[in-house]
């Protein structure tokens, strides 16, 4: 099952958005801060990360950078939804690479679609990786054999 990250401090639009996705057959992981949401996507490792820009302590745009930095979750694409519609802001926002930066209020259709293609995204990106590790522990054990 897909897993998606929402991490929003607006407890009626975290359950709103929570609840979309689910009746997409998303699996959905709620965090209402930033260290709660760093700590479910280094244990879950989910498909997209999907979240506010003010959600607290750490910002939306720290969070994105810490999860970067680590190994294991630098990959995740990364969905910013906000309000900070001032362009420095905004551009701000882009300059960071996110997947996506969708403006408050969107439309569900655009964060569905968005989502989507998202996670389509994550798991050709999983899909490159397993077929690069079977083609190299293929080759490791024909070495293995030709060496016996």
């Amino acid at each position: 099952m897909k897993r998606i990250l929402v991490i929003e401090n607006i407890a009626s639009l975290l359950d709103n958005i929570s609840e979309i996705l689910e009746m997409e057959n998303y699996y959905v992981l709620k965090a209402c801060h930033a260290t709660e949401g760093y700590e479910l996507a280094c244990r879950d490792n989910p498909d997209v990360i999907i979240s506010a820009i003010n959600i607290g302590e750490m910002n939306g745009t720290e969070l994105f950078k810490v999860l970067r930095a680590n190994r294991k979750t630098r990959n995740i694409p990364f969905i910013f939804i906000t309000t900070c519609v001032q362009k420095r802001e905004v551009e701000y926002g882009l300059s960071l690479k996110p997947y996506a930066y969708i403006a408050k209020p969107f439309s569900y259709e655009t964060l569905l679609s968005v989502t989507a293609n998202a996670v389509r995204k994550r798991r050709k990106q999983r899909g490159d990786f397993y077929r690069e590790f079977d083609g190299i522990h293929s080759m490791i054990q024909c070495v293995a054999t030709s060496l016996i």
